[in-house]
């Protein structure tokens, strides 16, 4: 091998080698700012009185769409409200194929918020509400989907049988 080629392929180690570098470094920082923004979540529900986003399980989340469905076939032009909607996802499946049904969502966290008003902009069924459902009126709903940390769910199961009651609650 000629001195030349030698350097080429040296300077290409060392390229690759910065490379790797910088993208653990990206790759730790993103990790680290993510533990940090769930930390906040955590801490600041204490004291704000909201949950942080609790994502539902993928049994939980395919027993509660199955169920809903069910129930959604059999009636025409119900509200259906998710009470800590978080990122969506069971609110945004439901309304896509349910179109002669009402969806809306409460969320109090500031990212799953945006990012489910987002991805529900083109559903006209469906609109995401940056409120405390504790200071919701729940009356107008139909059915209540509600999955939240243990500590909140006996508070909400509570609200839902002050303001709600005889509705269809998930």
């Amino acid at each position: 091998m000629r001195q030349s080629d030698f350097l080429k392929v040296i300077k290409m180690l060392s390229f690759l080698t910065f490379l790797a570098f910088f993208l653990a470094l990206i790759g730790s920082t993103v990790i680290i700012a993510l533990g940090i923004a769930g930390a906040y979540l955590i801490i600041a529900g204490k004291f704000m009185r909201f949950s942080p986003p609790v994502p539902s399980s993928g049994k939980t989340k395919k027993a509660m769409l199955e169920h809903a469905a069910k129930y959604l076939e059999q009636h025409e032009n119900l509200t259906v409200t998710d009470l800590g909607s978080g990122w969506g996802t069971l609110l945004l499946p439901l309304a896509k194929h349910f179109s002669s049904h009402r969806f809306v969502g409460y969320e109090l966290a500031n990212l799953p918020y945006y990012i489910s008003k987002l991805r529900a902009s083109r559903l006209k069924n469906l609109q995401f509400k940056r409120q405390n459902f504790f200071n919701v009126n729940l009356s107008n709903a139909d059915v209540i989907f509600c999955f939240l940390l243990p500590s909140a769910m006996q508070e909400c199961e509570d609200k839902i049988h002050r303001t709600a009651a005889g509705r269809e609650a998930l």
